[in-house]
């Protein structure tokens, strides 16, 4: 099925006719120069409100080191001027990554974690080609149900789902982990936030969003005879401790999140959903968890939003899916609209957190427009960009200095990337990086292909 929502504004006024022909609460500025403010976190300091999303490169060595693909990101990254830099999910055990090739953090790796981070600090610079300090932030991640350590998906899941099972591949039978092994993970988190603290980064973030297992117990409504499924309390105990122990055995490191406010899956298989079966959103779980996390001392909260196996245009709307995908059914300006007026909702009822907004790279040249508008409002106090940095690592520099981004550097939300790490590659972006990612790109398509047909064969 051909997208016919796909990008087409050569101009603001173009961008800002439709929006309003199609009656929807899109905010936007011409007046980007908020971006260029500093603020500080926890006394650290912070260079401008532009963030670098977590963004999996998928290029670490066998034994969670990053390799020289992830290097090269994050020196481009640095010089690129963006006052905050999430450095990609990070795995706390061998068995929750995600690819064998996802980072993970242990006491052979670290050294590669500190090289990381001599990188970052060696090469980062401002729009006056100036030195600076970006805030460093180390997700931590265990994949849960996308755990696929060797190259095979060994799932590992924390309540059965009639919708995540089927699009999985998961039987009724299939376990499901034990409080025992929960248990046991809080302290892999622990060691993970001491590692990194040791490893000099200014934060951790303990990952609760896309699918993985964090997220996936704040929706266990069905668990049942567990301390971690069922009721609010329970379904929240995991993150809630983990903070609490990081702040405890590490108080040095700063502890934030990156938390799913809504999956656009029904209840009682997703979160922050209302309990009629609809796709209507209900913030009053997400709201209450921020709120506990904040009386825990979690200042800044990045938003997300959807499942990226199941539903990956709720947060990524896109021109063209990845290779079996979909075409959503809503136009992307309805997406966008609904993302920002969730993340507006959250800002109003929990005071004083800082979040960092996401979802707008498909808007292209006209992103800063939209995410300096949802700053002034003080809705987000960061704009985080995820895809749009694969593409143009120096977006912040570009527009700190001449308050416009050109589009021919830009991405273009052809899903690429996200198809480089379906079939197996090391990820980046195909358009705008042609010569070292445009091969990888090749070679996973053949490779996918072949197995397409052999299975064909063998029907």
């Amino acid at each position: 099925m051909k997208n016919r929502n796909v990008f087409s504004y050569r101009t603001l006024a173009e961008l800002t006719e439709e929006i309003h022909r199609k009656g929807l609460e899109i905010t936007m500025t011409d007046k980007v120069q908020c971006l260029d403010e500093s603020m500080h976190l926890h006394g650290k300091k912070v260079p401008n409100r532009l963030c670098l999303n977590p963004l999996e490169g998928c290029d670490a060595e066998s034994n969670g080191s990053p390799g020289k693909l992830t290097y090269r990101r994050y020196k481009r990254f640095a010089s690129g001027g963006a006052g905050m830099i999430w450095i990609e999910a990070t795995a706390v055990t061998p068995e929750g990554r995600a690819n064998p090739r996802q980072l993970w953090i242990n006491n052979q790796s670290a050294e590669g974690f500190k090289e990381v981070r001599r990188v970052i600090t060696a090469n980062a610079a401002n729009h006056n080609s100036d030195e600076q300090q970006p805030f460093m932030v180390l997700q931590l991640t265990h994949s849960g149900r996308q755990s696929n350590p060797r190259g095979t998906p060994i799932p590992i899941i924390t309540h059965h789902s009639e919708i995540l099972d089927p699009n999985d591949h998961l039987e009724p039978s299939y376990p499901i982990i034990s409080d025992k092994e929960i248990d046991a993970l809080q302290g892999r988190y622990v060691q993970a936030a001491q590692l990194a603290y040791d490893c000099g980064f200014d934060a951790v973030d303990i990952k609760a969003c896309h699918g993985y297992l964090i997220h996936e117990l704040l929706f266990s409504y069905t668990r049942v005879n567990s301390k971690y499924g069922g009721f609010f309390e329970n379904r929240t105990r995991f993150l809630r401790e983990v903070v609490d122990k990081i702040k405890h055995e590490v108080p040095e490191i700063i502890v934030t999140t990156r938390l799913n406010i809504y999956d656009g899956i029904p209840y009682p298989w997703g979160w922050g959903m209302k309990t009629d079966g609809s796709l209507k959103a209900d913030p009053s779980e997400p709201v209450r968890l921020i709120s506990m996390l904040h009386d825990a001392g979690v200042e800044l909260i990045s938003i997300a939003l959807g499942n990226p196996y199941y539903n990956p245009h709720l947060e990524r709307p896109y021109d063209r899916p990845a290779a079996g995908g979909y075409v959503p059914k809503e136009h992307p300006l309805e997406t966008i609209a609904r993302t920002i007026r969730l993340t507006a909702n959250i800002h109003d009822q929990t005071p004083g957190v800082h979040l960092v907004g996401t979802g707008l790279s498909w808007l292209r040249q006209f992103f800063p427009n939209v995410g300096a508008a949802m700053v002034q409002e003080g809705w987000i106090s960061f704009l985080g960009v995820g895809r749009g940095a694969l593409a143009h690592p120096s977006f912040a520099n570009e527009l700190l200095k001449n308050g416009t981004l050109a589009p021919e550097k830009l991405c273009i939300t052809c899903s690429s990337c996200t198809q480089i790490m379906r079939d197996g590659g090391r990820t980046g972006c195909v358009i705008r990086d042609p010569e070292v990612y445009g091969p990888i790109y090749k070679a996973g398509r053949a490779r996918a292909l072949k197995q397409e047909q052999k299975a064909e064969r063998n029907i």
